[in-house]
């Protein structure tokens, strides 16, 4: 008995410690591991930029940022969509992945983090302990398993920046060469024989309407009888040729307008 009660609190201790997390291999290249602890890490990137980007757009979606995402539905009527845990499950997969190509290509390329990188990765993780002593908790790593889960330490951190970083690095680098080696020439021949392919027209539009029954109730009423509608056809018909050319007016106005932000202004006052 005593044994196992040793037993349990050293697996409970581990498991605290984000031991089998770390063990743990999510996703890995010829060359690089990318473990549990580190997922988290990724995980919650993923989630602050959609909420830094799609912020102002999350009531339109459905999405409740003080609710778990396993709890909520990406489409409440259609439940085989899954969660918007699993959407960003997704969304962070598919980051690794394309985070471990460039990684394994800057191992090609012989592309290393050097000590200007390692003092920024050095300095963001400073940042963890500023905020653990401003929020009151007794350790960086307390502060991060608040964060990121039980079990993410520090070290877990740093093993996911250098990655992140290794890859961005290797992605510049890539950039670079592609914005070298492509001149004024190119671009231009490209263009010329693929004009269809790259001319595109961005245009607005709004529709003014109107209709007969606007001129019958502009003339007789909304509850004017067939008697009285036939016996003013022709004080009818001529307002509903004033309508629209009143609206054919607005339109020519609008129309004239020569920029999108003057378009959206007069459409929203109509």
């Amino acid at each position: 008995i005593a044994i196992v009660i040793v037993a349990a609190v050293a697996l409970s201790v581990m498991s605290a410690n984000g031991t089998f997390s770390r063990w743990q291999t999510v996703a890995k290249s010829d060359n690089f591991r990318v473990n549990g602890n580190m997922m988290r890490y990724y995980f919650q990137s993923t989630y602050s930029d959609f909420m830094e980007t799609n912020g102002s757009y999350l009531s339109y979606m459905g999405f409740d940022s003080k609710l778990p995402l396993k709890s909520q539905p990406l489409d409440p009527n259609d439940p085989t969509q899954g969660t918007w845990f699993d959407y960003m499950t997704t969304m962070t997969k598919s980051e690794v992945t394309r985070m471990l190509v460039y990684c394994e290509e800057a191992e090609v390329r012989g592309i290393e983090l050097n000590d200007e990188d390692k003092d920024a990765i050095k300095e963001q993780l400073e940042m963890y302990k500023t905020y653990a002593e401003l929020y009151q908790y007794p350790s960086a790593n307390s502060y991060l398993a608040s964060v990121y889960g039980e079990g993410v330490k520090m070290r877990d951190i740093r093993k996911a920046m250098e990655l992140s970083l290794l890859a961005s690095k290797c992605a510049s680098e890539i950039s670079n060469e592609v914005k070298a080696g492509v001149t004024d020439e190119m671009i231009n021949a490209e263009y010329d024989g693929n004009k269809l392919d790259y001319d595109i027209a961005d245009y607005m539009t709004y529709t003014f309407k109107v209709t007969y029954n606007d001129a019958v109730e502009a003339v007789c009423g909304k509850d004017a009888t067939d008697e009285v509608k036939t016996e003013k056809a022709a004080e009818i018909r001529a307002k509903y040729l004033e309508l629209i050319e009143a609206e054919r007016t607005k339109a020519a106005a609008l129309a004239a307008l020569n920029n999108a932000a003057d378009f959206k202004d007069a459409v929203l006052k109509e």
